[in-house]
């Protein structure tokens, strides 16, 4: 009995340390913890009829008429038409996952979910290969999680996710190369292998790794030796093979007609040279990426604001990194900025790699004593609001189905977990928490809350049309738009 005592006593003393001085193994198990509320919640959310999005059908319909049919290579519309604007990987996704769990919604939007979660663990390799710091590390992968538009695309059936996903490990085969200096052949294969399956995912803008290098071999000035360890003419031929070969069997097929299609989508009238339409999709995809980074590009301000010259001399240091980090984003922005249809998802792929360059100024450049004095006293009103709002959803739940309890419960204890890091005063786990907190207010809003606010007439009308099981009978619809009878 003493011995057992004495035991727990010593376990007790070394993690109340580890909260003190943010150890290693308490960091990692934070983003673990995180990690899994993220993966947990994500697999909560794609199953919930009311977060829809009008271009899943597309995707979709594509999908489950190759399964149905068996022909793999072209995508129609529900009418019959052939669908030729977008590549065949997103499509290919979705069909795999239907041949192993069935047509139904959470199957549709896996290959999605699937591509977010790995995202983030890229992001985390990304930053270390950059950095070579593992806290560095640890914050990038949050704040990327933590990203709502990141979390918007991993629950819908749309090429966003995988695009991100595939530019990412590009980008991370560069940086191998530049940063880590890879001497083997893993380095080019990940650059020109991801960059020809994000092609194959969506078009031309796969192609924006090879944009964003370029700039920084005049920027960055890498090491000729370095650049040309990625002449690796094996890996180039892979990714220009994976690249084309969609579009070479298309011609094969329809001849000409597969790149009028692509050229029309793509290109061609998406073009604007109008300089207040320039102009105004720059201010607005700015501020999509201003919005998205929030609370960090908030601390990111304070510290360019009042440590001006730690971080002057931070960048001098470290210029390479950090640009390598910030030019995608420059590239997507200039782009779209041309565009005269403007998304907030269309710069979604550069997401991980500024999600590095915050964490590594918030990380390595000291933050002002005031400024997260601040910071915590928001975070304490934020976790004990948390614990507020998730006993008042407990409540409610009681009269009002278990999905409003399970939120509850996941606020409350998001909230319970940010007074334990706010109290080991560790800013590495209390900025982990942040990211949780953020993804948690997703999840619960798109789970348990967003079905009862906005409830949907479609499945419930859906599964009947099903039930009678007539094949061959037209459904007529009135003043429904297209993408939602899809």
């Amino acid at each position: 009995m003493d011995r057992r005592v004495l035991h727990w006593s010593s376990l007790k003393t070394r993690l109340t340390k580890s909260l003190q001085h943010g150890s290693t193994f308490t960091s990692r198990t934070l983003f673990g913890l995180a990690l899994a509320l993220l993966c947990t919640g994500l697999f909560w959310v794609i199953n919930s009829q009311a977060n829809g999005h009008p271009d899943e059908n597309l995707y979709t319909n594509a999908a489950i008429q190759m399964v149905q049919t068996g022909d793999y290579w072209t995508p129609f519309y529900p009418d019959g038409r052939i669908r030729l604007v977008k590549p065949i990987l997103t499509y290919w996704a979705l069909a795999g996952v239907f041949h192993g769990l069935g047509i139904n919604l959470f199957a549709s939007r896996l290959a999605s979910l699937l591509a977010g979660v790995v995202t983030v663990c890229l992001t985390f390799q990304l930053a270390r290969v950059i950095t070579a710091s593992r806290n560095t590390a640890i914050l990038a992968a949050a704040i990327v999680a933590g990203n709502v538009e990141l979390l918007v695309i991993s629950v819908r059936a749309t090429p966003d996710a995988l695009l991100c996903l595939f530019t990412l490990v590009s980008m991370w085969g560069f940086a191998r190369v530049w940063f880590q200096r890879d001497q083997s052949c893993i380095g080019p294969l990940l650059a020109f292998g991801g960059m020809g399956l994000a092609v194959q995912t969506k078009g031309f803008l796969g192609l924006w790794p090879l944009a964003a290098v370029a700039m920084f071999w005049v920027i960055g000035k890498p090491e000729p030796s370095l650049t040309k360890r990625l002449l690796h003419w094996p890996a180039i031929m892979i990714g220009i093979t994976i690249a084309v070969f969609w579009y070479a069997v298309m011609f094969h097929l329809h001849g000409a007609f597969a790149f009028r299609d692509l050229y029309q989508d793509q290109l061609g009238p998406r073009l604007t040279f109008n300089p207040l339409s320039i102009l105004g999709n720059a201010a607005a995809y700015l501020w999509t990426g201003f919005k998205n980074f929030l609370p960090w590009v908030l601390l990111l301000l304070a510290i360019c604001l009042r440590q001006r010259v730690a971080f002057a001399t931070f960048w001098r240091e470290n210029r390479r990194q950090l640009s390598f980090a910030l030019i995608p984003f420059v590239v997507l922005l200039a782009a779209f900025s041309l565009g005269n249809v403007r998304a907030q998802r269309y710069l979604t792929s550069a997401l991980p790699l500024l999600a590095v360059l915050v964490a590594s100024v918030l990380h390595r450049v000291p933050v002002d004593e005031a400024v997260w004095k601040w910071v915590r006293r928001v975070a304490w009103f934020t976790a004990g609001l948390g614990i507020l709002v998730g006993t008042g959803l407990l409540l409610v739940g009681i009269n009002h189905g278990g999905a409003l309890i399970a939120g509850g419960l996941v606020i409350l204890v998001v909230g319970i977990a940010g007074v334990m890091a706010l109290r080991s005063a560790d800013r590495l786990l209390c900025s982990v928490w942040i990211a949780g907190l953020v993804v948690s207010a997703f999840v619960v809003g798109r789970a348990c809350l967003l079905p009862l606010l906005y409830p949907q007439a479609l499945p419930t009308l859906a599964k009947q049309l099903l039930q009678q099981n007539q094949p061959g009978t037209r459904i007529c619809t009135w003043q429904i738009r297209n993408s939602r009878t899809g």
